[in-house]
C-alpha cells in the first residue's frame, strides 16, 4: 500500500513538469526533422537519440528527483546512484517511425476519366434515344455522368488493401504530416513518462533500504551511457553528444578538460606546451631524455579524477626543428 501511494504521490506532484518535459521533448525531437519532405532514417534515428537525452538529462535532474520521490535534498552521490540504477533497469523510449501512405496515380485517374466519358456516351445515348427518343440527352449526360462513375470506382479499388494488390491504380509515397506523427511522439513520451517515474520511486526505495552502488559504478554506468550516444550519433549530432560526454566526465570531477573542445569549428587550435621540472614526475611520463628547465609539448594528458592520477600523461621535449 505505502509503495502505490508513493507512486501516486510521485506522478501527481510532478504532473506540471511531465507536462513540460512532454512539450519540451517534443521541440527536441523535431528541431531537426524536415517538416515537408519525409524525414530519412538516419533523421529519424537521430531525433530519437536526441529525445532519449534530453528525456534522461530531465528527469534525472535533484530538482525532480526530489518531486518524485519526496526527498528535501539529494547529495551527488545519491543522485549518480539512482542514474545507474534508471541506465540499467529502465528501457528507452522508442517512436514509431511515420507510415508511407498510397495515393492515385495521376494517370490512373486521366484514364478512368476518360475510359468512363466513352463508356458514358456509348452506352447512355443509345438507351435515352430507345427510353426517351432524346439521343441528345445521352451526348450531354453520357460522358460526365460515365467519368463520374469510373473515377470513383477507381477511387475505392485505390483504397482497398486486397484489391489493389490485383489493379495497378496506387502508389506508394513518403508523406510526412508533422501534426500526425506528432501526436504519435506526444503518446509514447506519455506512456514513457508514466513508466519511467514509478520504475524510480521504485529504484529509490530499494537504495533506501539498503542497496547502494558505488561511486565508481555509477560513473562508468554514466559514462558509458554517454559513449553509446555518441556511437550511436549521426555526423552532425557528434559534436553535441562528444561535447555532452565531456561536460558529464567534468561533473565526476575529471579534470583537465576546461574550456570548448578543440574539435568546435570556431575554437582557435592549441597545443599545450610547458617547462620540465621532476616535481611533475607524478602526472607525466617523459618521452625521451628530458631534464629539468626543457620545454615539452604535451602528447597525452593525464588522467585525474578528485584530485588522483588514475593514469599519468606522455610529454615530449620540444626540439628546434618541432
Amino acid at each position: 500500500m505505502f509503495f502505490e501511494e508513493a507512486i501516486s504521490k510521485a506522478l501527481s506532484e510532478t504532473n506540471l513538469e511531465q507536462q513540460q518535459m512532454l512539450d519540451k521533448a517534443t521541440a527536441e525531437y523535431f528541431s531537426s526533422l524536415p517538416t515537408r519532405e519525409f524525414p530519412s532514417t538516419g533523421d529519424l534515428d537521430a531525433a530519437e537519440t536526441r529525445l532519449r537525452l534530453f528525456l534522461r538529462k530531465e528527469l534525472l535532474t535533484p530538482a525532480m528527483l526530489k518531486k518524485i520521490t519526496g526527498q528535501p535534498s539529494f547529495d551527488n552521490k545519491s543522485v549518480e546512484s539512482l542514474k545507474f540504477a534508471f541506465d540499467t533497469i529502465v528501457p528507452q523510449v522508442t517512436v514509431p517511425k511515420p507510415a508511407q501512405l498510397m495515393e492515385l496515380r495521376a494517370a490512373s485517374v486521366a484514364l478512368a476519366a476518360l475510359l468512363g466519358a466513352i463508356l458514358g456516351l456509348a452506352l447512355l445515348t443509345p438507351l435515352t434515344r430507345l427510353a426517351l427518343g432524346m439521343r441528345d440527352v445521352g451526348i450531354v449526360l453520357g460522358g460526365p455522368l460515365g467519368a463520374f462513375c469510373l473515377v470513383l470506382i477507381v477511387w475505392r479499388v485505390s483504397r482497398s488493401s486486397s484489391l489493389i494488390k490485383f489493379l495497378q491504380v496506387s502508389q506508394r509515397r513518403p508523406a510526412f504530416d508533422q501534426l500526425s506523427h506528432e501526436q504519435v511522439v506526444r503518446s509514447c513520451l506519455n506512456s514513457w513518462l508514466n513508466m519511467a517515474i514509478p520504475l524510480l520511486v521504485a529504484l529509490y526505495c530499494f537504495s533506501k533500504s539498503g542497496q547502494v552502488f558505488t561511486d565508481k559504478e555509477a560513473a562508468f554506468s554514466t559514462l558509458a551511457g554517454y559513449i553509446y550516444a555518441l556511437h550511436s550519433a549521426t555526423e552532425k549530432d557528434l559534436p553535441t553528444a562528444a561535447d555532452e560526454l565531456i561536460q558529464e566526465a567534468r561533473n565526476f570531477g575529471f579534470e583537465g578538460l576546461e574550456g570548448q573542445p578543440q574539435f568546435f569549428p570556431d575554437v582557435e587550435k592549441r597545443e599545450d606546451s610547458f617547462v620540465w621540472a621532476s616535481s611533475l614526475k607524478d602526472k607525466y611520463e617523459a618521452f625521451g631524455d628530458i631534464n629539468e628547465g626543457d620545454a615539452v609539448k604535451v602528447e597525452r594528458k593525464p588522467v585525474i579524477l578528485g584530485g588522483k592520477v588514475l593514469k599519468r600523461g606522455l610529454v615530449r621535449k620540444i626540439r628546434d626543428r618541432d
